[in-house]
């Protein structure tokens, strides 16, 4: 087996290769080289603006219609939660009202009808103790 290293050396770096390039060329060869670079990054640099001014474009038509379906599809849904939140808030503020007013009248109709109740049941059962005492009486 290899050491790893000895696999390591035997690949050469990109600066051996760079350095072993300018020290065999002419110094005109070399700005002439640096030239095209700096003109490159340019190029490359003009590329990266108008690709940039491309997709900010593209975007700025993008982002209505995407706020249009994100309101299209989230905004019922957040009404509806926010309306039934409403609902419910409401409801628990007026149920305890609405109930104790409810057994207040239920109450009320109900004392009436006892008393109702009560005052047949106690005409009928003096009815029936006149009758009888009438009865006897004619006996």
């Amino acid at each position: 087996m290899n050491p790893p290293n000895q696999h390591e050396s035997d690949i050469p770096l990109l600066t051996d290769i760079l350095d072993e390039d300018s020290a065999g060329t002419s110094p005109a060869a070399q700005t002439a080289a640096s030239e095209a670079a700096a003109a490159d990054a340019e190029l490359l640099r003009e590329i990266e603006e108008e690709i940039s001014a491309r997709i900010a474009a593209e975007l700025s038509d993008q982002i209505p219609v995407l706020i249009e379906a994100a309101l299209h599809e989230h905004l019922p849904q957040a009404v509806g939660s926010k309306l039934q939140a409403e609902i419910m808030t409401a409801l628990a503020a007026t149920l305890p009202l609405a109930a104790e007013a409810a057994t207040e009248q239920v109450s009320g109709t109900l004392a009436q009808e006892l008393g109702a109740l009560l005052e047949q049941r106690l005409e009928s059962r003096v009815r029936e103790v006149v009758a009888q005492e009438f009865s006897r009486l004619q006996s």
